[in-house]
């Protein structure tokens, strides 16, 4: 549940007329990051796994030690699948956000106050 990191501002006024509008939003994110997640990780854990393979092979060709070898493989692939998920993932998270903000907030039959 992703209800305890996410902190809304209570002096903006749309929160201030809709106080129950917190739980909405909480719901909308997490749909979003839910939509977003899995693709995005598979993709950059894809994308990681070939990379490091060729540079494993690489920069590893002379190396006798077999354990070195799947630890500085499994390390690369861990940092480079992190860092390209969260660059990835950025745009199409915040696009999903708005959809489902702004599906939840028609839902509710809130005016559009962003336009």
């Amino acid at each position: 549940d992703i209800g305890g990191y996410v902190v809304l501002n209570a002096k903006i006024p749309l929160f201030q007329q809709y106080p129950q509008l917190r739980q909405h939003v909480v719901a909308a994110l997490s749909n979003a990051i839910k939509e977003i997640i899995s693709p995005v990780v598979e993709r950059s854990v894809t994308i990681a796994c070939i990379t490091s393979r060729e540079l494993i092979l690489k920069d590893f060709a002379f190396e006798a030690e077999e354990g070195q070898l799947k630890v500085a493989s499994h390390l690369m692939v861990q940092n480079l699948a992190g860092s390209l998920a969260l660059v990835t993932c950025k745009e199409p998270l915040r696009h999903s956000m708005c959809n489902q903000l702004r599906a939840m907030l028609q839902k509710m039959q809130v005016a559009d106050v962003a336009t």
